[in-house]
C-alpha cells in the first residue's frame, strides 16, 4: 500500500499507530522520554490530517504551534480544545530527544499527557469519519 501525504487518512494512520506503540510503552513504564517525544509527533499527524481535511496544502514542519495556529483559521473550536496539549507537547518533542533540558520537569504528567493525546487523536478522527459519512450519504 502506497501512501499519500495529501490524504488526511493516511496521517491519521500513521498517527494510530505510533499511538499504539506509545500506549505499550507506557502500559511496561518504558522510556518516558520516548512517549513524550512520540506523543508531540502523534499531535504533529494529526494537527496536519485536521489542517489537509479543510483544504491546506502541506508544508513541512514539526511545529506544533504553528501548525496550532494554521488550525486555528479553519476550526477554532477544535484548536481551542487541543491547546493546552500543543503547549505542553512543544517544548517535549525537543526536550525528550535532546540533551540540554530539565529532566525532573519533563517526568511530571506523562500518562495525563498521554490520555489528552488520545482522547484528542479520537476527536478529531471521529469528526473526519463523520465527515466522510455524511458525503457518501449525499
Amino acid at each position: 500500500m502506497k501512501t499519500d501525504s495529501s490524504n488526511p487518512g493516511d496521517w491519521i494512520l500513521f498517527a494510530e499507530r505510533d499511538l499504539a506503540g506509545v500506549r505499550l510503552l507506557c502500559q511496561n513504564q518504558l522510556s518516558f522520554e520516548l512517549c513524550q517525544s512520540k506523543s508531540a509527533e502523534i499531535v504533529e499527524k494529526t494537527l496536519k490530517a485536521e489542517l489537509i481535511r479543510a483544504g491546506w496544502f502541506l508544508e513541512k514542519t514539526h511545529d506544533l504551534q504553528k501548525l496550532a495556529a494554521k488550525l486555528r483559521k479553519r476550526d477554532p473550536e477544535l484548536a481551542d480544545r487541543a491547546r493546552e496539549l500543543v503547549v505542553s507537547l512543544s517544548e517535549a518533542y525537543f526536550s525528550a530527544r535532546y540533551p540540554g533540558f530539565d529532566l525532573e520537569r519533563r517526568a511530571q504528567g506523562g500518562a495525563a499527557s498521554l490520555r489528552r493525546v488520545n482522547a484528542w487523536e479520537f476527536e478529531v478522527y471521529a469528526k473526519g469519519m463523520r465527515e466522510t459519512l455524511a458525503s457518501l450519504r449525499g
